[in-house]
């Protein structure tokens, strides 16, 4: 539905490479792109695996720009640490 399809060989590469997924993040994006491939749309694919339709799109332009390789980068950052060295310290020393 959304201009997006894939041949039958990369729908049975895409599931074969799901069937190995630990990841659960990662197994996601694989399901998201093989549903998007098989005609489901965006919004669809967003309602079945709880997420926003925009990550649906992020993960399909993943996928057309750098296939499961770019599909397998998790691209989130975790942010910087609020605390301050002293506190960091501390809290090691206590764990």
């Amino acid at each position: 539905m959304d201009g997006f399809s894939l041949t039958a060989q990369e729908i049975a590469s895409l599931k074969k490479l799901h069937k190995t997924q630990r990841d659960q993040r990662l197994a996601d994006r694989i399901k998201a792109v093989v549903l998007l491939g098989t005609g489901w749309s965006s919004p669809h694919v967003a309602e079945v695996l709880l997420v926003d339709a925009s990550t649906i799109r992020d993960w399909r332009d993943q996928y057309q720009q750098g296939g499961t390789d770019e599909l397998h980068t998790l691209h989130h950052k975790g942010s910087e640490s609020k605390l301050t060295q002293q506190e960091l310290a501390g809290l090691t020393k206590h764990l």
